[in-house]
């Protein structure tokens, strides 16, 4: 009789430790405003969420494929230079590659959003550079424009008329790097990528447009804050 009631004890112990868990993370939640449904893993190094894995996910996978296009880009380049002798032309087109690295596939950008909200980008309330386009200076007029007016309508402004506080939307999905580019030929390789900011999102511009002149175009950069 005394075991059998030694073996009930036992068994009530798991439900109110349980039910303690349950109580406990719902205070947790009340108190500090934590969603514990976005739980991933707990483990003796603390709690991961969902947020903090898909961030590191997005990074990583954004810098892998910024790094495989720069191989790819010099494999290009060095063919291209077997076949066409003439250095300005191989300048002009290492510039473009060089710029096509700035923007990643739709896969990469799908990482970059919550799951849980899946307009908001997973890098919401983070600053970094990004490559916005290149600018025109004799015809006054932008080429390769990644940024366009929140409601979508075409960017006319000069790159000095871009003023700290104006918001936009990306019109691809754009490379957020942690700093402003190097003035010299490996400029976006000197930057980590912070992620992938997904197209449509939107930025809010927290410093003027640098101009980079790479002798074939104007290359610019802007400081943006990701919004959504």
């Amino acid at each position: 009789m005394e075991e059998r009631k030694n073996i009930l004890l036992q068994l009530l112990q798991y439900p109110m430790l349980i039910l303690s868990i349950i109580l406990g993370m719902a205070l947790i939640s009340f108190l500090f405003q934590i969603d514990f449904s976005r739980l991933s893993k707990v483990g003796p190094e603390g709690i991961e969420f969902y947020e903090d894995r898909e961030r590191e996910i997005s990074g990583v996978f954004s810098d892998l494929e910024t790094r495989m296009n720069e191989l790819a880009s010099k494999v290009e380049f060095l063919e291209s230079r077997l076949a066409e002798p003439e250095q300005e032309k191989l300048l002009q087109r290492a510039i473009e590659q060089f710029e096509e690295t700035q923007i990643t596939s739709t896969k990469t950008a799908q990482l970059a959003r919550s799951s849980s909200q899946a307009k908001e980008s997973l890098l919401a309330g983070r600053s970094g550079y990004i490559w916005i386009g290149d600018w025109g200076e004799k015809n006054k007029a932008w080429q390769r424009l990644t940024i366009v007016q929140v409601e979508g309508e075409e960017i006319r402004l000069e790159p000095e008329a871009i003023l700290p506080g104006m918001k936009f939307r990306v019109s691809g999905n754009m490379v957020l790097r942690d700093g402003k580019p190097d003035d010299s030929p490996s400029y976006y390789r000197s930057k980590e990528s912070i992620g992938t900011i997904p197209k449509g999102s939107k930025i809010l511009t927290l410093e003027s447009p640098v101009r980079y002149d790479r002798r074939f175009t104007i290359q610019c950069w802007m400081k943006v804050e990701v919004l959504e």
